[in-house]
């Protein structure tokens, strides 16, 4: 019988190159997995009071796992939420066996019980859809006593995208296109203006700072490691920034990750040019297929799409043409206090939802 042991990330020498090392050689890690993403997710968690926990896996003393993890503190369902996330959900720990995988999700356990975590929720999130991905969900809820779901994504098989999207984008950007000038930003050509650019775009935008200044450096250093890009937007005549977009790439299969628009550029579809730009250079690096969230759904007990979500996922299909990507998420409740907390929180959806008083 194997004997696993693990050690802390923070305790291990060289800890980015091991875990960059076990991203790249696993078949099941995206851009979630690396080294570079989990910094950004610590930065813009700052707000959350997040912390690391992330752990090697370790067979007879030589590394062969990661499960990433973080604990992060947050009001939510009128309380303190104290949960193992990652700012959203963690990824799914990277094993090779199934005996490894079950001491992955028990130490997982054992380490957010000790941190005071309330939940855990964790993602199953591959660069391409692999045949196994039901099994292993459905193997995990049940040794492992989590709550599943399946939640789709638009996806967009990169070649040709441009040619198949709808007929109403392409008519928008022949008709503003030419008030644009639009660069690939990426490596050394991410200077420290851009990522001030980029920042301060995403400011006014929202209309407010979302999350600390240093997540935006961050993601410029996702750009600079060459796991992204962006998609820069210039007005022609000023030179005044219209827009950015960031987009993941790993594996040859990317990610709709982030993006900002000056409001007073919106008439133009400066939405709409940025992922045809962004499409144009996925088919210049051969990449195959290019997600984005979030598809539509049903109404369910876990999920009321508002009207601003469907019209957004209405803008995304224009890309996908209907074409989606199912993936999975598991959640695990290790205290009682919480989970009537979450299900109060869902009575009063579906209340407001059915127009119950």
């Amino acid at each position: 019988m194997a004997q696993f042991t693990a050690r802390e990330v923070s305790e291990v020498p060289d800890a980015q190159a091991l875990w960059d090392s076990l991203v790249e050689r696993s078949p099941y890690s995206w851009f979630w997995h690396t080294w570079h993403w989990h910094v950004y997710v610590l930065a813009a968690g700052q707000s959350f009071e997040a912390k690391d926990h992330s752990f090697f896996i370790y067979e007879n003393e030589i590394p062969i796992g990661l499960c990433p993890l973080i604990i992060q503190r947050r009001e939510r369902y009128g309380g303190l939420w104290v949960e193992a996330a990652y700012y959203g959900m963690l990824p799914w720990p990277l094993t090779v066996t199934e005996e490894m995988e079950d001491f992955a999700f028990a130490e997982l356990e054992r380490r957010a019980r000790a941190a005071g975590a309330g939940c855990i929720g964790i993602n199953f999130f591959a660069p391409i859809a692999r045949a196994d991905e039901q099994e292993r969900v459905e193997r995990a809820t049940r040794v492992h006593h989590y709550i599943a779901t399946q939640t789709l994504l638009h996806a967009v098989e990169v070649q040709g995208a441009v040619a198949r999207t709808r007929e109403r984008y392409r008519r928008y950007d022949r008709k503003f296109s030419p008030l644009f000038n639009f660069d690939i930003l990426e490596g050394h050509t991410v200077d420290a203006d851009a990522e001030e650019m980029y920042y301060r775009l995403h400011v006014l935008d929202s209309g407010k700072q979302v999350r600390s200044r240093e997540s935006y450096a961050r993601q410029a250093d996702l750009a600079r490691a060459g796991e992204a890009f962006f998609v820069r937007a210039r007005d022609r005549e000023t030179g005044n920034l219209a827009g950015m977009l960031l987009v993941s790439v790993y594996k040859h299969a990317a990610f709709d990750n982030s993006v900002a628009i000056d409001p007073a550029f919106a008439p133009k579809r400066v939405g709409h040019m940025l992922r045809l730009r962004a499409l144009e250079e996925l088919e210049r690096r051969d990449v195959r297929e290019f997600l984005m969230p979030l598809y539509p759904s049903p109404s369910s007990f876990t999920r009321i799409m508002s009207d601003k979500e469907r019209s957004i996922s209405d803008f995304k299909e224009g890309f996908s043409g209907g074409m989606s990507r199912a993936v999975w998420s598991m959640e695990k409740f290790l205290d009682a206090t919480y989970l009537r907390r979450y299900l109060a929180e869902r009575e009063r959806s579906l209340k407001e939802f059915f127009g119950l008083p």
